[in-house]
């Protein structure tokens, strides 16, 4: 019960490492708790550590207080569909108080990629100002 809240709160990847940590401690718990030898004692504590370990490996990697900007990578299909959507945009009239963001609701109610949709919408809106 406890392992499906984690998963229903957390997600899988979390409920697979508190599935591990609680097998390890208990296969461990002996080496750990009773009378081992040293190699023992010292193995199982370093694979009770280890997703610890790997934890702050990765927090470390992945702490970077700078946000940096996305960049887009466009298939072939993608970018024909944005100049095609480009040209649309320039040869269609649109009422003056309309705002980009009902713009590219309308369009992407058509069934566009939203990205394609977003790209175009802020060249048009760029070229035209």
């Amino acid at each position: 019960l406890f392992l499906s809240w984690v998963y229903l709160r957390y997600g899988l990847i979390t409920t697979l490492v508190a599935h591990f940590l609680f097998d390890v401690f208990w296969v461990s718990s002996a080496y750990l708790l009773g009378v081992s030898t040293p190699f023992y004692f010292y193995s199982a504590l370093g694979i009770l550590l280890l997703p610890f370990v790997l934890a702050v490996m990765a927090h470390i990697r992945n702490a970077s207080s700078k946000d940096r900007p996305m960049h887009w990578q466009l298939n072939q299909h993608q970018k024909f569909n944005l100049e095609v959507l480009k040209n649309h945009l320039q040869t269609q009239a649109w009422p003056k108080d309309l705002r980009q963001e009902e713009i590219v609701k309308q369009i992407a109610g058509h069934g566009w990629d939203q990205i394609v949709v977003e790209l175009a919408v802020k060249d048009w809106k760029k070229a035209k100002a």
